[in-house]
């Protein structure tokens, strides 16, 4: 009788803890309140965030995060000021008790997160801040080009198979 009771509380436990979602719960909180100090611009510490295996990876200081084990995670020692308080006094409010329950119900939960998960791209690797690099002009079969944007629009043509179309007289270019 005893033991059927014990049961049915560890079933009723796991039936109410909740569920967490990763992606739409712990990511976002995690870039809004940690990705300025330890996202792809800094990684104070060594540390960087911004996926779950970076987060298993860690820092200076080790994993940041046990999966399955929040009480020996350091992310939660340090959110719930036990270790250094972060995010630090100086960067905003500490977070709040939901905030901090939902990333350690998310890391007792296994601390899972999507396979494809890519780290966030460095924004300093834009496009806009690359040096332009000429591209090599393309050689190419055909005799109608006039200049190197032809031979471009040329190339493409010669690889579709189509034949450009004969050049217009001066009064339908007019018109």
């Amino acid at each position: 009788m005893y033991h059927s009771r014990v049961l049915f509380l560890a079933v009723m436990v796991s039936s109410t803890a909740r569920a967490v979602d990763y992606a739409n719960e712990v990511k976002p909180l995690l870039a809004a309140r940690c990705y300025a100090c330890h996202g792809s611009l800094q990684q104070k510490g060594g540390l960087r965030l911004d996926t779950v295996s970076l987060l298993l990876k860690g820092g200076d200081s080790g994993p940041a995060i046990v999966s399955g084990k929040s009480g020996e995670s350091i992310l939660i020692d340090h959110i719930t000021g036990k270790a250094r308080r972060m995010p630090p006094p100086s960067d905003g409010a500490p977070l709040d008790r939901k905030e901090i329950d939902t990333i350690k119900a998310w890391i007792d939960a296994g601390a899972k997160g999507s396979a494809d998960e890519r780290p966030e791209p460095d924004p300093r690797d834009h496009w806009a801040f690359r040096v332009p690099i000429r591209p090599t002009i393309p050689t190419v079969n055909s005799v109608w080009g006039k200049n190197s944007l032809d031979a471009f629009i040329a190339a493409r043509h010669e690889k579709r198979g189509l034949a450009p179309r004969p050049e217009a007289d001066r009064r339908v270019l007019l018109r």
